[in-house]
């Protein structure tokens, strides 16, 4: 009982997960064009710093817009970015398999062209985009969120508050308001 297996090798596995490395297969968007004052928050900072060049989007990465500021993201994969002035985004996910952003505040454009599933969470309220591009509008003051569908659909999902799961779908032309607040919404058709 006291002898020693001399014929184990021993082998040092790396982790699978790297807090300062994005998944290799995840998708990095690339600032197309950008203006104003633009910050940028990398997967171990701690806060946001401006940013005077373009930098890679990678999974895990903030890009937030200052009042003078807009920046335009491009994904391979057939999905554009536009971020107005005061707006917030976080990449939470860009695996081939599923985009997942957190818009956290101002108004984004999202432009999508491909059949990568799609979702944005506004505060409470998740969408996931099929083709075309749609308008999200986050005040993080007022708890409020508007969904604008300028050309194709996509469907709403949040839970109200007696914790009951709500799934709407928009059509183009739609124009959907959120109160986060109340866990409630509207929507507009066809303007």
């Amino acid at each position: 009982s006291n002898l020693t297996n001399t014929d184990i090798e021993r082998v040092k596995k790396e982790p699978r997960f790297s807090i300062e490395k994005a998944p290799k297969n995840s998708e990095k968007g690339t600032i197309h064009s950008m203006s104003g004052t633009i910050k940028w928050q990398s997967r171990i900072a701690t806060e946001a710093a401006q940013i005077t060049k373009p930098v890679p989007i990678q999974q895990g990465e903030e890009l937030m817009s200052g009042e003078d500021g807009s920046a335009i993201i491009n994904y391979l994969t057939g999905l554009t970015i536009s971020l107005s002035p005061n707006s917030h985004i976080s990449s939470i996910q860009t695996l081939p398999t599923n985009f997942v952003f957190n818009q956290i505040n101002g108004t984004i454009e999202y432009q999508k062209n491909n059949p990568t599933p799609l979702a944005i969470r506004s505060l409470h309220l998740l969408t996931q985009m099929d083709n075309g591009d749609i308008q999200i509008v986050v005040d993080e003051k007022t708890a409020h969120v508007e969904i604008t569908v300028k050309q194709g659909s996509a469907r709403i999902a949040f839970n109200d508050l007696k914790n009951l799961s709500n799934v709407l779908s928009l059509q183009q032309g739609d124009l959907y308001q959120f109160d986060d607040e109340k866990r409630q919404g509207n929507i507009e058709t066809g303007r």
